[in-house]
């Protein structure tokens, strides 16, 4: 199929992106839709239009707009949409995905909470790790929240969880406590640990995925903990300072020697976990 953007397939769902700079840019977008469009006649496998959507991700006060369409009928254009799972508002902000996280997560822990209490410690822990947590960390290392209150608002789940899985709801007691009673970190620590795992993936070439052009080695006269530092990125906005490489960078450099030349992401965890757990970010 011959087209001019970026086309990506998985399973049914189909995205078609690129960047618009100009008029031409706009152009090529529709020539392509029309492309799909004919393709799918051609297979008999047609577009649901309904579900079609178009986002424009951008910062500009006054950015080139056009509508588009296929055979005809117009696209709807939204301010955020849900790919794979994972929210996606048109300034790249994560607030959105993460309230309806929160929302989620919070009503699989009120299901537990309702029908489960009488299970034993140890069923309830599992309970939550299974069906609640991984609600709060999928995909995170992409969407990981930076603004303190989206933070919170994750953390509150997890402490309410605390509160269910103990079976003590005194309002006097030490939450962070029953955490550590229960060897759990923070959401925030698992996060960073998911980051680096997927960082270190990448580092050794188990993904598939190369590193962007601004992701370089640093001098190897720098100070350093190891030799396999990254040059950190100078960033003018939050999002972009927040963004999966940039967010990464920081927090590799601080690992020892032991974890970035680590040999199995199990290895790797092991002992990049208690780095994480007394770093500041």
């Amino acid at each position: 199929m011959n087209i001019h953007t970026t086309l990506k397939l998985f399973a049914d769902d189909s995205l078609l992106y690129t960047s618009v700079t100009s008029s031409a840019d706009q152009q090529n977008l529709q020539l392509d839709l029309n492309t799909l469009w004919s393709w799918s006649q051609t297979w008999q496998m047609p577009f649901n239009i309904s579900k079609c959507k178009f986002l424009s991700i951008t910062r500009k006060k006054s950015p080139l707009r056009t509508r588009y369409n296929i055979h005809g009928n117009q696209i709807e254009q939204v301010k955020c949409h849900t790919y794979l799972g994972v929210e996606i508002s048109q300034d790249l902000r994560w607030t959105e995905h993460c309230n309806k996280v929160k929302s989620k997560a919070a009503s699989s822990l009120g299901l537990l909470r309702r029908n489960l209490r009488p299970c034993a410690i140890n069923t309830r822990a599992l309970l939550y790790k299974s069906l609640v947590r991984p609600k709060l960390e999928y995909a995170s290392s992409i969407w990981a929240p930076y603004t303190a209150e989206n933070s919170h608002n994750l953390e509150t789940i997890q402490r309410k969880a605390a509160r269910f899985v103990t079976g003590n709801y005194d309002r006097y007691a030490s939450v962070t406590g029953m955490m550590q009673n229960l060897k759990w970190d923070t959401l925030q620590t698992r996060r960073n640990l998911s980051t680096l795992t997927m960082f270190y993936k990448i580092h050794n070439n188990i993904l598939r995925v190369p590193l962007p052009a601004c992701i370089v080695p640093a001098s190897t006269r720098t100070r350093s903990l190891h030799n396999f530092k990254y040059r950190q990125v100078s960033t003018k906005t939050m999002v972009y300072q927040n963004s999966f490489y940039i967010r990464s960078v920081p927090l590799w450099n601080l690992l020892p020697v032991q974890a970035v030349t680590a040999t199995s992401a199990a290895t790797f965890q092991e002992h990049a976990l208690p780095v994480l757990r007394s770093s500041k970010y």
